[in-house]
């Protein structure tokens, strides 16, 4: 998974299209603005918020945040087996 810097706290996986990208900035504003709040993960993986249904913007400290797609965001918050 190869990641590309977006602003100072977002990144992006590098096959993110513009319009995810685009939403992931939008729902990162509005979290800073404290309109929206993500969903804290069970055993302390992090939190996520659900661009849509392929994409998440997660995060294990709350200061960087990455778009990924599905399938890495399952790898990064530790399930296993997803998808054969």
């Amino acid at each position: 998974m190869k990641l590309v810097a977006i602003d100072r706290n977002l990144k992006a996986q590098k096959n993110a299209q513009d319009r995810i990208i685009k939403k992931g900035k939008e729902l990162l504003k509005a979290f800073l603005r404290k309109e929206v709040y993500p969903k804290k993960l069970r055993d302390g993986y992090g939190y996520k918020m659900d661009i849509n249904l392929d994409w998440r913007l997660f995060s294990e400290d709350l200061k960087v945040w990455l778009i990924v797609e599905h399938h890495a965001y399952n790898k990064l918050c530790g399930v296993k087996g997803t998808h054969k």
